[in-house]
């Protein structure tokens, strides 16, 4: 077993993951000429769960195994992420409510929140949005009276530490593949940075691993939604949780990650870049949305063309899953 697999193991073992998806996902290298940039490699992660895919699979091993309570969750209109989450816990016999805030909707969106209200009870739409996560937990907290205290309540995302303890598993995951020869290590990593439990959490699992790999986490929320000082809070606590478990973590400042602030406009808004991403993308099998994913490939396209002499190898983590007849 590798020093890899072992950690996997012992985070496993020691957190109590619930097995709800197919890994180790796979490792593709798309053509060339599609993209402009022949040293791309993409982590399928739209292929973690033959229920409902995506990047919330690995979160949710974490988050569904703890109890067996209802879930309280939160999200905008159109999340993947409670979308997900309800579809999950369904097949663990588990309950979801969930509280919805306004989003900008296209008509994948308006899909999505048609699934949701047919899965989640009860469903609490809001005017308007919490100013911060402390918000967001006071708000929850508050909407659970006495005689429902059995609710669970998850953070947005899944980006709890021990939700973001699923993509430190991913990024050793990622490492035993490189190690296995699938891939050459990546000089740069491409995320999406929503809620920040993903880019965290491949963070420390590639610094656990050994390789100098840098995290690129694309925003693409409002900084007043997700301030870069969250970011380090959550890879603080969560390596403590590693910690707890017996394995030796490095200090933060030598877990590696980057944050772009240049391609969101406000969340849910397709860009021009992303627009074209998705078309590029269509090409050759990358199916993308223009509200994380798209902008993510663009923020990889336009990195790879400022660096046009250099052939190192960037990877794109897929974190959009098209499993369902969802257009």
């Amino acid at each position: 077993m590798s020093a890899e697999q072992e950690m996997i193991a012992t985070l496993s073992a020691v957190y109590h993951r619930t097995p709800l998806g197919q890994f180790p996902t796979p490792v593709t290298h798309p053509a060339a000429r599609d993209f402009g940039f022949a040293n791309l490699w993409v982590k399928r992660d739209d292929l973690s769960s033959s229920v409902y895919g995506g990047n919330k699979v690995r979160k949710l091993e974490f988050l569904l195994s703890a109890s067996s309570r209802p879930i309280l969750t939160f999200g905008p209109l159109g999340s993947h992420y409670v979308y997900s989450t309800a579809r999950h816990a369904a097949t663990l016999g588990r309950r979801t409510a969930a509280v919805l805030v306004p989003q900008h909707m296209t008509p994948h969106h308006e899909e999505i929140h048609r699934r949701i209200r047919q899965l989640c009870r009860p469903v609490v739409t809001l005017q308007g949005t919490p100013r911060s996560a402390a918000g967001v937990f006071q708000l929850l907290h508050s909407m659970v009276s006495p005689a429902e205290t059995r609710y669970e309540i998850l953070a947005p995302g899944g980006s709890s530490p021990r939700g973001t303890l699923g993509y430190v598993i991913g990024a050793l995951e990622l490492a035993a593949q490189v190690r296995a020869g699938e891939l050459p290590a990546p000089r740069k990593v491409f995320v999406p940075l929503g809620t920040g439990g993903t880019a965290v959490g491949i963070a420390i699992g590639l610094a656990l691993a050994g390789l100098d790999t840098e995290t690129v986490a694309v925003r693409v929320v409002p900084r007043t939604a997700l301030p870069e000082a969250a970011l380090w809070v959550l890879g603080r606590r969560t390596l403590g949780m590693i910690g707890k478990a017996g394995i030796a973590v490095p200090a933060i400042g030598r877990v590696r990650w980057t944050v772009e602030n240049g391609f969101s406009n406000r969340y849910a808004v397709p860009t021009v870049e992303a627009q074209q991403a998705v078309s590029l993308g269509a090409n050759c099998g990358v199916a993308l949305e223009t509200t994380y994913s798209a902008k993510t490939m663009a923020a990889l396209l336009a990195c790879a063309a400022r660096n046009r002499n250099c052939n190192e190898p960037y990877l794109f983590w897929q974190t959009f899953a098209e499993n369902e007849d969802i257009s």
